[in-house]
Parts: C-alpha cells; sequence; structure tokens
C-alpha cells in the first residue's frame, strides 16, 4: 500500500487541507464545487528511494506546525482501518501487486475525476471501510522520550518508539506475581524498570549485530560485550528504618568488614575479584528486595571462611533453596563464562560476541534480568569495538543502533527470507534525528533505506517528520509536504521560498529558508549581545572605559568577517581612533582574514 494523496476536513488544527505524498499522479481536491483533478507528476522518477521502497514523503516545519497531529492521523486512520475520521475526508492510495490498483476512500461518491481521461473514476475502486484493502501493516517509531503516542487509543499498529518499549514491552510484569509469590520476594518496580529497559535494548542490539544485516550494510559493529560491576555496598540510609536496630547496624558492619577482608585477599587474582564481585552483588541486591533481609546474609557469610570458594559453595546453596532466579544466573555465569575463554580488563569481562553463540549471550541478559524483576542493577552491560577498551560507543552510534535493533525487533519473529510477512508496510518516523550528531544525520537516510530494503517486506513506504535540514537534503522536493501554522490554523504550503528544491540542496541554503530559521543563523544570546554593541555604538550616550574594553573583546572573537568588520568600523568611528590605531586595526583583521583561507 503507498498513500498519494489526503484531503482533511477537520482534524486538531488541520482544516481543509490537501496533501500529496509524492505519487506519481499529483491530486487537488476542490471543495467548492466537489472536483478531484488528477496530473501526471512529471517529476516522478519510479524507485528512486530503492526497489523495496514504495515511496519516501517528509514532513517539515516548525515546531507546533502540525507534525505530529499529521502522523497522528495517518496511524489512526491506517492503523485501526475502521476509517473513524470526519466522513468528508478523502484516500487516495494503491495496493502493488502484479499491477498498481488504485482506491479512493470518501462517501462522496459524485466525485468527478477531471483532466486526466487515461485514469477516470472507473480505475478506481471506492471503498467505505480501509478494512477492505488493509493488506499492510503500520509501524510507528519516535525517539522522544516526551513521546505521548503511548497514550493515544490507536489500535492495530506496531509501536516500536523508544516509550513504548521502555514503559510497557521491555517491562512488562510477566509471571511476576506468580514468580514473586514462589519465592517469597518483594516486588520494586521502580528500583528495576530502567535496568530491565537496558537489558532488553542490549538484546535487541545483539539480535540486529548476529544478523547480518549490519555487515551488509558496510557498518563495523561491536566486537565485545562487557560484563562489569556496578558498585554496591550495605548502607544503613538504605534500609527500611523499622531494621535500623542495633542488631541490623552490627551485622551490616560484620558484612562490610567481611567483604572489604575478601576482597583485599584476592586482589592480585582478576578472575577471584570477578567472583567476589558478582557474588557480593547477588547476595547485596537480594537483602534489599527482601526489605534490608541482613539476617539471611548475615548467616550465608557466617557458615564459612575466608575461602572465596566456600563463600561460592554456601551462596550457591542459599539461592538454591531460596531463589530460582539467582540460582539460574550463577549456573549461567559459571558454565557459560567462567569455564570458556574470556578477557578480563579494568574489572570487566570482555566477551567476544563473534566468538560466543547467540543465544548463550541472549540467555545471560536474561537470566540477569530476571534478578531484577525485585531490585535495581548490580551488573552492567555495555559492548565495545576492541578488546581491553572501555570506551564504549558514543550516545550517537547507541541512539542510531538502537533505532535499527527496534525497527527490526518488529520483524524478530519472523525469518529474513522465505518466511517473511509478505504485507507491505507503512513506517511512519517521527523526529528520528534527535539525538543524532550532524554526521549521524548525514547517514541516516541512507543508512536507514539501505536498512529496510534488507530487513522489511517488499514495499515499505516511509513518512518522515523531521526539523534537520541534513535530513530534507536526501528528499525529492514533491516529497515533501511543509506544513505552517497562522491563525486559520495548520495549512499545506507550497515550499521553501524562491521555490528552492530540497535534494541535494546546500545545508547553509535550506537553514536560510524561513522554513527552518526565520530570525537568521546565529544563536538568539549572540544576537542579542551583538544588538546591544550595535545600540551603544548608534547611540551618543557616553560610553565607560569599562564598557569600551569589553565591546572591543566582543568585537574580536565575532567569527563571521564581514559583521566583525562592520561593527569594528562602528566602534572606529565612534571612539574617533587616530590612523595608527585603524591601521592596526585593519593589520589584524587582514592576518584574521588570512588565517581563514
Amino acid at each position: 500500500m503507498e498513500i498519494a494523496y489526503c484531503w482533511i476536513k477537520e482534524y486538531n488544527g488541520l482544516k481543509d487541507v490537501g496533501m500529496n505524498f509524492g505519487s506519481e499522479y499529483t491530486f487537488s481536491y476542490n471543495s467548492k464545487d466537489n472536483s478531484m483533478s488528477i496530473k501526471t507528476n512529471e517529476k516522478y522518477i519510479k524507485g528512486f528511494y530503492g526497489d523495496q521502497i514504495s515511496n519516501v514523503t517528509a514532513v517539515i516545519g516548525a515546531n507546533a506546525s502540525g507534525k505530529t497531529t499529521l502522523i497522528r492521523y495517518l496511524t489512526n486512520v491506517f492503523g485501526d482501518g475502521l476509517a473513524n475520521m470526519n466522513p468528508d475526508d478523502i484516500i487516495i492510495f494503491k495496493v502493488q501487486n502484479r499491477e498498481d490498483r488504485w482506491f479512493f476512500y470518501s462517501d462522496r461518491s459524485r466525485i468527478e475525476l477531471m483532466q486526466f481521461p487515461d485514469l477516470g473514476l472507473e480505475n478506481f475502486r471506492h471503498i467505505n471501510d480501509l478494512r477492505e484493502s488493509q493488506g499492510s501493516s503500520v509501524v510507528y517509531f519516535s525517539n522522544s522520550f516526551y513521546d505521548d503516542f503511548i497514550h493515544a487509543d490507536f489500535g492495530g499498529i506496531q509501536n516500536a518508539s523508544l516509550m513504548s518499549y521502555f514503559l510497557i514491552q521491555d517491562n512488562k510484569l510477566h509471571d511476576q506475581g506468580e514468580s514473586a509469590a514462589q519465592e517469597d520476594l518483594t516486588f520494586n518496580s521502580s528500583g528495576s524498570m530502567l535496568g530491565n529497559h537496558k537489558i532488553q535494548e542490549n538484546k535487541r542490539l545483539l539480535k540486529l549485530f548476529q544478523s547480518q544485516i549490519l555487515e551488509e550494510l558496510n557498518i563495523e559493529f561491536p566486537k565485545f560485550l562487557l560484563w562489569s560491576f556496578i558498585p554496591v555496598d550495605f548502607q544503613i540510609e538504605r534500609t527500611p528504618k523499622g531494621l535500623r536496630n542495633k542488631n541490623a547496624l552490627e551485622q551490616i558492619e560484620i558484612i562490610n568488614q567481611y567483604f572489604t577482608k575478601l576482597d583485599d585477599h584476592y586482589n592480585d587474582d582478576q578472575k577471584g575479584q570477578i567472583r567476589l564481585r558478582f557474588y557480593r552483588g547477588m547476595l547485596i541486591n537480594y537483602a534489599l528486595a527482601n526489605g534490608g533481609d541482613f539476617k539471611s546474609v548475615f548467616s550465608v557469610i557466617t557458615e564459612n571462611s575466608n575461602s572465596l570458594q566456600e563463600l561460592i559453595t554456601v551462596t550457591s546453596q542459599f539461592f538454591q533453596q531460596n531463589s530460582t532466579n539467582y540460582s539460574s544466573f550463577i549456573e549461567i555465569f559459571e558454565t557459560e563464562i567462567l569455564n570458556k575463554e574470556f578477557e578480563i580488563f579494568g574489572g570487566s569481562i570482555h566477551i567476544n560476541i563473534d566468538i560466543m553463540e547467540s543465544e548463550v549471550l541472549v540467555n545471560i541478559l536474561e537470566a540477569y534480568s530476571n534478578t531484577l524483576l525485585n531490585w535495581g542493577d548490580y551488573v552492567d552491560f555495555d559492548f565495545s569495538y576492541r578488546l581491553h577498551d572501555i570506551n564504549h560507543f558514543s550516545a550517537g552510534q547507541r541512539a542510531l543502533y538502537s533505532s535499527m535493533s527496534r525497527l527490526y525487533a518488529q520483524r524478530a519473529d519472523q525469518t529474513i527470507g522465505d518466511n517473511i510477512d509478505l504485507r507491505d508496510v507503512l513506517l511512519v518516523i517521527d523526529e528520528p534525528d534527535l539525538y543524532l550528531h550532524p554526521k549521524w544525520q548525514q547517514e541516516f537516510m541512507g543508512l536507514l533505506l539501505k536498512f529496510l530494503s534488507r530487513a522489511y517486506p517488499p514495499k515499505t513506504q516511509i513518512v518522515i517528520t523531521s526539523h534537520s535540514p541534513i535530513i530534507i537534503s536526501d528528499i525529492l522536493k514533491y516529497n515533501v509536504i511543509f506544513l505552517d501554522r497562522n491563525e486559520d490554523g495548520i495549512k499545506v504550503i507550497d515550499g521553501l521560498e524562491d521555490k528552492k528544491e530540497t535534494f541535494g540542496a546546500n545545508i547553509h541554503t535550506l537553514m536560510t529558508d524561513t522554513m527552518f530559521l526565520k530570525n537568521g543563523l546565529i544563536g538568539d544570546f549572540a544576537k542579542d549581545k551583538l544588538d546591544k554593541v550595535i545600540s551603544d555604538l548608534n547611540s551618543r550616550n557616553a560610553i565607560t572605559p569599562e564598557r569600551k574594553l569589553e565591546i572591543k573583546k566582543i568585537i574580536q572573537q565575532i567569527g563571521e568577517p564581514i559583521i566583525r568588520r562592520k561593527l569594528l568600523e562602528l566602534f572606529h568611528d565612534y571612539f574617533n581612533l587616530d590612523v595608527d590605531d585603524r591601521i592596526a586595526a585593519l593589520e589584524d583583521e587582514i592576518k584574521q582574514l588570512r588565517n581563514l583561507t
């Protein structure tokens, strides 16, 4: 399915607006005489965005211009397939099988299609319910942590947004009630939500890394899974007030002394240090999850001497009797990690992703996640490109890969290939450039199109909103919907000023358009400072020596040469500098200009 045109009578500020999504035809509805005109899009290039991509449409505009409103409309209409919008709305789309089939949704059956005799009304199947021709999936995606889409009553869509995964999909209380009853644990959701979300994100990243899709895109992906330990300790301020008695204080002190002594004893033993941190973290986590049950932990350490092996034995027996989740995590730790080849650096275990089986890596994360049902983190997992490198990949890389992993997760239950669901996809992406450095914004559209061509069904239509001129420069102008808001509501405008093209446009050219920036290309703070300098130099008021020095320093540090030179002229005129001062100032200006070349 590919949306070609929609005309919206009224929807949350969108009123009497028609939008073309950049198909081979341009549609225009005239509400006054209830007629539709159709013209061939002479600029249309078939398959421009890839054989697997039916089309790409970008929606741009200032904040509050209606971009997200349009996204809501599309997901509402094509998600539910119930056509529960204004009955005067019009939707035109095509379904691509062996031959294109056009569909025309509206209850206005009297609309006449004019000005294109080869594509008359007889070529459209008029429908009253979008479910008749759905044949496609709708995927919604957003990186915004302030996305309120999760609260919207839109069914029938796959929600790959960050908030959806954080609040719902990654933190489902799957069997927690049964597990808690079985293990007699106290569930504390606030302590584990963030940690569990990160674990689930890492699981999705692992599946993406090992799908070979990134390798096909020539993207270097991390080679190592880092397993490190979050410093934890028994602290009296973290214990329930009811347990802060003399016995509890004495037990806490003995426990801390015990672990400190063991830590010193195994100071030169890397594997011993790793084991000690692991079991210490588990015991502390368990005690805090059970309302500060130091008595149980105290009984564990008093049953063994200063031997780490005895601590391991007694702790394992304790969890076998009290918690299957912790016991399972111990088994994976001892059998799949410590009994196999691994590297230790900086107190972290470096697990080679290429060597370790994918299922084992996912099981490690899952087993740890199950112990987080009751408290917060005590182990941290991350990724690294090189052995003995504790510098994880950047926030921009994580945001980009995380985006891809969530999109891939929508297909994760299906094999990419013969068993793939052949339904078309409408992928709606709201501001994907959030958190991305300009370098990653430059690469985003190219990577996205290549990624979807390998990971998604044969025909995927993308509708994307953005503030970034970098991303817009990858989109043909007829594939861009320009929105603006005035006193009458949200309107679709013709395009950029002076009819400028978007595709391959210089970023500076796009930035100077009022669609992106209406008040120049410098920050408001800098603009206010320069306006004050200009005001002072143009006035007849006296300028103090202190202000004169400040103005001179400001002018000398202006990055734009033309602005700096003009303000220097004002400065010289105001203070009537002598010839020597002017020559010195000009020589300094010439020197700075030469440095720019």
